[in-house]
């Protein structure tokens, strides 16, 4: 697959799925193909799609059903599972290039399942693994129904517009732990490489890479420094004639830059969902218990919902307000066309009745679009219902506020919080201790006795806090002073945390009238907050090498080295490359496991610079504060 170049800025997201829908069309492009005359009566062409965990992961994270249908995809399925034999159809697979994989290809083929494959490996197929498969397939005589094998460089996982996850779970164990032997690292360092190196061609351009030295991040920024040369050596695509001027910045970091947003009690919307519903590849599953009977309702949180795109970082508050608005806005929709037609529900809904064709016409027409918006809004309903009484049964307000303002706490104040049996879980207590402990330069040692005292007595584990313990130096050199911007007088920031009492009584009659009830009790016992804005480490990070003059940490970023794939051996010394230059897109990776708030921090960021800047953020995983602390635990 080449790299293509782009005349406009596009998301990762856009970029990701135009490569899905390549795939899905036996490898054509698809603008090229609605632009035949011959397309409707042609494509799309009825297939099988036949994908491993690794692919219907990719896929799924954003593609629904409707949309694989909309490609020709009849059926998809597991390529484990047992499988009957569509004979007059092709199929695709979109696999890992395992060997394994391999055997269930021949092995599908050999039994005639299907007309014809379509081999779509998810990353680069080894040379030796190819021989075989070709081997494989010349004793089996099934060579003629292979029309394609192609390396489709998409195995990573788009979770937003512009955040990826490589689904490398464990990278952060690995690098710290001591009984991690060479092979083990070289073999989690070389995944890694080959995973970024996919999300690189799918954006489709050469990035300048810069990482601190000494650490994991410089031995991927070494490696993937390699790869990138020996792929413009010896590929014959637009790798050479890309323009210099819009290449974007790589920055490689290590976990242990900054440990705290891993385990930060957050307050929008996004990080609020994944850290009390356990969110996974934008997949919610909820549980109700009706009659002592225990039912689960799953939903999909992705780009084609108009309410998540627009709240997703938006503090929890602003988005219960802007539930009421919707719902204000849907029900007065539906009551005009309710009292056009004479019904007393959408449900009743009555086309006879009207007399008026045109705006009969307009109102059907509107009738699937109100239907979805409904069903939209209810599910942010539930989901916002059960978020609202975690906050009140974990106490994650006061979590948030002293977070917020943690360097300020004394002492009696932090005795308290942990020695309170009723508020929050032992692992908030421990999140919320070892965040004051990372943020401040000494900590007596009877002081720290006694804290770890009050931490058993109250149910916490200490093994995260032991190995903190051990990084607590390294971590404190690297994390930088963030700046802190506090909400204008009379601006439209000044309201944003105006708390839950100014809009209790309103959102609790919507809730009432969806049947969802006792949400007053929920409401009154949650604080008014109004939270400061602050640049986290890695955005202030971003910030100083993308634009080194205009940042007061740009310093502490000078001895980053920097590497160009596009540098001749002559000048490829990381140490004398010109470290001055001013990017407007960035691509950052961290490894050892990223999440929603410190997406959202540097989504934040870019939006308000002029011009502003367009940054793809990602890591190695995406882990929820309580995966975190159970990987740090694990390294004690």
């Amino acid at each position: 697959m080449s790299l293509a170049i782009s005349n406009e800025t596009s998301t990762l997201r856009e970029t990701h799925i135009r490569s899905l829908e390549k795939l899905l069309n036996l490898n054509q492009n698809v603008d090229e193909l609605e632009k035949d005359p011959n397309y409707k009566s042609e494509f799309p062409i009825w297939k099988v799609l036949i994908f491993d965990k690794s692919g219907s992961d990719t896929i799924s994270s954003v593609m629904r059903i409707t949309e694989l249908r909309k490609h020709g995809v009849t059926v998809h399925m597991n390529i484990t599972s047992s499988r009957q034999p569509i004979a007059d159809v092709p199929a695709i697979y979109f696999v890992q290039p395992t060997e394994e994989n391999v055997e269930y290809i021949i092995d599908d083929l050999s039994k005639g399942l299907y007309e014809s494959a379509y081999v779509c490996f998810s990353s680069s197929i080894p040379r030796s693994l190819l021989e075989k498969f070709a081997e494989l397939a010349s004793k089996t005589n099934t060579s003629h129904m292979i029309n394609q094998v192609y390396d489709q460089y998409l195995n990573y996982v788009v979770l937003e517009s512009d955040f990826f996850s490589l689904q490398l779970p464990g990278v952060f164990h690995t690098i710290h732990s001591p009984s991690s032997d060479d092979a083990l690292i070289e073999n989690t360092i070389q995944s890694t490489v080959n995973r970024l190196f996919s999300v690189i061609v799918t954006l489709g351009t050469i990035p300048i890479i810069r990482c601190p030295q000494g650490s994991a991040a410089e031995l991927v920024a070494r490696k993937l420094n390699q790869r990138l040369k020996d792929h413009l050596m010896n590929t014959k695509d637009v790798f050479g004639t890309l323009n210099p001027k819009i290449r974007p910045l790589l920055i490689l970091l290590d976990r242990t830059v900054d440990l705290v947003p891993m385990i930060n009690h957050s307050w929008t919307y996004q990080a609020l969902i994944h850290d009390t519903l356990n969110m996974h590849l934008n997949r919610v599953i909820l549980e109700s218990v009706d009659e002592g009977k225990v039912s689960k309702q799953s939903y999909d949180l992705n780009g084609s919902d108009y309410f998540w795109e627009a709240n997703a970082n938006k503090p929890f508050p602003e988005v219960a307000e802007n539930i009421d608005e919707e719902l204000t806005r849907y029900k007065n929709d539906a009551n005009e066309i309710t009292r056009r037609s004479g019904a007393s529900s959408l449900e009743e809904f009555n086309a006879d009745a009207f007399t008026d064709s045109t705006y009969l016409k307009a109102a059907v027409s509107l009738l699937p679009e109100l239907t979805a918006r409904k069903q939209l809004l209810d599910m942010h309903m539930s989901i916002a219902t059960t978020i609202l009484k975690a906050i009140k049964e974990r106490h994650l307000d006061d979590f948030f506020q002293m977070e917020d303002n943690v360097t300020g706490l004394n002492k009696s104040a932090i005795l308290s919080c942990l020695e309170d049996k009723d508020k929050g879980t032992p692992d908030d207590k421990l999140r919320f201790f070892i965040i004051w402990y990372l943020s401040v330069d000494t900590v007596p040692g009877a002081d720290l006795q006694a804290y770890e005292e009050a931490l058993v007595n109250n149910g916490c584990s200490l093994e995260a806090l032991n190995f903190v313990k051990r990084v607590r130096e390294i971590t404190k050199m690297t994390m930088l002073a963030s700046s802190t911007t506090r909400p204008m007088a009379n601006q439209p920031g000044d309201n944003i945390f105006g708390g839950f009492s100014s809009l209790s009584s309103k959102f609790t009659d919507r809730f009432k009238e969806a049947g969802i009830g006792g949400l007053e009790n929920i409401i009154s016992g949650v604080k008014n907050l109004i939270p400061f804005r602050k640049d986290g480490t890695i955005t202030s990070i971003v910030q100083s090498l993308m634009d080194p003059g205009s940042s007061s940490v740009s310093k502490q970023t000078e001895s980053y080295l920097v590497f160009d794939p596009k540098a001749s051996h002559a000048s490829s010394d990381p140490r004398g490359m010109n470290k001055r230059q001013i990017f407007n897109e960035a691509i950052v990776c961290v490894l050892g496991g990223g999440n929603y708030l410190e997406y959202g921090n540097l989504m934040d960021w870019a939006k308000e610079q002029n011009p502003p800047k367009h940054i793809t953020y990602g890591s190695t995983d995406v882990q929820s504060p309580s995966q975190f602390m159970n990987e740090m635990a694990s390294l004690s």
